[in-house]
């Protein structure tokens, strides 16, 4: 199921531009609701229901929330340190960073020995 989340932003985004709508806008309702927001121009609105089969459904758990502070304040931050930061093991760290990769959240650039994080949203 989480394999199916990692490209569910760029079809929703691909569907609009198809559709020739304008991009939605990707974001936090409240601390733990990620929600999209679409704008119509004209027609074209039942193609983009027609195009999205994708539902995004991610909550936010208190641990992404950290790890998210943490990756805000340090982008250079490591898995270990996180690890130390949060008391918690580094799989568990590796879980929850993949799983915010893969909704789309945050980013890694660069190299693995001198790369950053980036947060998305």
């Amino acid at each position: 199921m989480i394999e199916s989340w990692g490209r569910g932003i760029e079809k929703i985004t691909n569907a609009c531009q198809t559709a020739g709508q304008p991009e939605p806008v990707f974001g936090f309702k409240r601390k733990r609701e990620f929600s999209v927001t679409f704008y119509s121009v004209g027609t074209g609105n039942d193609t983009i229901k027609d195009t999205i089969n994708d539902t995004i459904n991610f909550r936010l758990n208190d641990t992404h929330n950290s790890i998210i502070k943490l990756m805000k304040a340090t982008p250079h931050i490591t898995v270990k340190a996180i690890s130390g930061v949060l008391g918690i093991n580094e799989r568990n760290v590796k879980s929850n960073i993949k799983s915010l990769k893969n909704a789309g959240i945050i980013e890694r650039t660069g190299a693995n020995k001198n790369g950053q994080w980036s947060v998305k949203v």
